[in-house]
């Protein structure tokens, strides 16, 4: 393992978070289960630039990508629970990590994409230091999808057979391999990803067990089969979401796989995508959008119920990434149709969901 040294800098822009109540944008949705909803231009690091939040802490800290003014270049940014956008800096000899999960001490963990096929597993530290995780294998190649509040994170690792292992990196950066729930069929590579691990340290992901990829838990040493499908995210009191074949959005609690209902109200949610998970029960992710053209608008499930959370006004496409216990969501969307992609954050109050329109200094 090698680190690099890029490090937080000073904030180059702060919005300024106006909550008067003649400031909320308010869009009414009429088909049932969707809430009256505003959403939240969080800024990028120069006015008119591109900018997304791909992730979000219990704390209120996201982090994502964005244009640098200048060179026009695109690098991580850090956004705090308090509205100020900084730029992380160049990564891992100048690359962009494609951020996955922070954690509340504000430790993040990203993929690096060096070619189609090459990735490599990052970490940043909260002093904003970066460093490559550790791999299986000589070739460095590896993923990295969650972090845990222990420091934990989880993803995978490829050996030098090329065999796909699920593996936990520790703490202090060491690899746990998380072992094997089935074996391939003959002529198929092994796979098996981690996606998700909560504060208990379960982790969830899937594996290619026979010719079917099949979602699993694991804890502790040993993997509980789900049946067919990924599972991508678990909170702390157990419950499971990713997808069913088909790529159709489910849960499973306690064993019991659960179809996530469409936001037009139909029973399975077909083309939409769960991407965050909080610990009341409550995801977000993204649906197809009403309209024409294939875009997508960002969804919240709660209670049994996918409410459209929105376009911002007059944008034309929207994804929500996360959410945290307080409610607040992250995500990105156009502000105009056909205008560059900016990170957007909604707030939710019980069965409203509201956000405040920022000006970016």
């Amino acid at each position: 393992m090698h680190a690099t040294t890029p490090r937080l800098g000073q904030p180059r822009h702060r919005s300024a978070w106006l909550i008067a109540s003649a400031l909320v944008a308010t869009l009414a949705w009429p088909m049932t289960g969707q809430a009256a909803t505003a959403v939240q231009d969080l800024g990028g690091l120069y006015d008119g630039g591109f900018s997304s939040a791909l992730a979000l802490s219990q704390t209120g800290q996201a982090i994502g990508i964005a244009t640098q003014d200048g060179d026009f270049q695109t690098v991580n940014a850090l956004w705090s629970a308090d509205g100020a956008i900084t730029s992380l800096g160049s990564c891992c000899g100048g690359a962009l990590v494609m951020p996955a999960s922070i954690n509340r001490a504000g430790e993040a963990v990203g993929s690096h994409q060096a070619t189609r096929d090459h990735w490599s597993a990052v970490k940043w530290g909260a002093d904003g230091t970066a460093q490559y995780l550790p791999s299986l294998g000589s070739f460095g190649l590896g993923r990295v999808f969650a972090i845990n509040d222990a420091g934990q994170s989880v993803g995978s690792s490829v050996e030098d057979s090329f065999a796909q292992r699920a593996v936990r990196w520790n703490a202090n950066g060491s690899i746990t391999p998380l072992g094997e729930m089935g074996a391939p069929d003959p002529g198929y590579l092994a796979f098996h990803e981690a996606h998700g691990i909560n504060n208990k340290g379960v982790v969830v992901g899937t594996a290619l067990v026979g010719s079917t990829y099949r979602a699993f838990s694991w804890k502790k040493g040993q993997f509980t089969d789900l049946g067919p499908g990924n599972a991508t995210h678990i909170n702390d009191k157990g419950l499971i979401a990713g997808l069913a074949p088909g790529r159709i959005p489910v849960t499973w609690k306690k064993g019991t796989m659960r179809y996530l209902p469409a936001r037009d109200g139909g029973k399975r949610a077909y083309s939409h995508e769960v991407l965050g998970l909080n610990n009341l029960g409550d995801m977000v992710g993204f649906g197809p959008s009403p309209g024409p053209g294939l875009r997508s608008i960002a969804v919240l499930w709660r209670g049994g119920t996918a409410i459209t959370l929105g376009h911002y006004p007059g944008g034309t496409h929207s994804v929500a990434t996360g959410i945290n216990d307080a409610g607040m969501i992250v995500g990105y969307g156009n502000l105009v149709d056909g205008g560059p992609m900016r990170a957007l954050r909604w707030t939710v109050n019980g069965m409203r969901v509201q956000a405040e329109l920022a000006t970016v200094h």
